[in-house]
């Protein structure tokens, strides 16, 4: 029960995570708010950060980003590339946490992650999308497309990342220690967390 209550936080922060792209990408689009993949990518790796700072271990960050992903494709209409930014940066997110931090998560560290995080799914979901799945919109532009995304949103992105993933970082960690002595209500508050939040998706979709 223990090990479940713990495992279930990274499905509850992806389902925050992609309750906001379901609800705030298309808001964002409508009213032409500038970069707003920069600004989803943000409230991601705060997700990301506190979902971390509970169960500090290589793979969840991971599985975070794979329920983001998922949350979206059910909730909302399926454009792959939207999924496929998520899901890299949830990988790179985890690759940098799980290399640079282990479970030593300070403002320093968070900071770094951060950025890498942003500017490394950012970075990874151009190449993939331009010269692997060969995105039409993507390919015609080539590398110039590349980079204004890169530098644009990806620095957007990386700076506000710098501020929300050491304090995601920190919210996760005091509340850890409350999940300890309760693991059962800790368990029923995630299960409970994960299915209000898909239903609200499937409202709100």
């Amino acid at each position: 029960m223990k090990q479940l209550g713990k495992w279930a936080w990274p499905v509850v922060f992806g389902s925050l995570w992609g309750f906001l792209e379901v609800i705030g990408g298309e808001a964002f689009f409508k009213r032409s708010i500038p970069l707003p993949s920069a600004w989803l990518t943000a409230w991601g790796l705060l997700m990301l950060a506190t979902s971390r700072g509970i169960i500090p271990k290589a793979g969840s960050s991971t599985l975070a980003g794979a329920t983001a992903a998922l949350f979206k494709l059910v909730n909302a209409p399926p454009f792959y590339c939207h999924l496929l930014a998520i899901v890299c940066v949830g990988l790179l997110f985890d690759a940098a946490a799980s290399l640079i931090a282990a479970d030593k998560l300070d403002r320093r560290r968070g900071a770094v992650i951060g950025m890498v995080g942003a500017y490394g799914g950012h970075i990874a979901f151009a190449v993939l999308i331009t010269y692997v799945f060969r995105y039409e919109f993507w390919v015609a532009e080539g590398l110039p497309r590349i980079l204004r995304y890169v530098v644009l949103n990806g620095s957007l992105a990386a700076v506000l990342a710098a501020v929300l993933v050491p304090l995601g970082f920190r919210l996760g960690q005091k509340a850890e220690p409350a999940m300890k002595r309760k693991p059962r209500w800790a368990t029923a508050g995630a299960l409970a967390a994960v299915a209000v939040s898909w239903m609200l998706g499937r409202f709100v979709g």
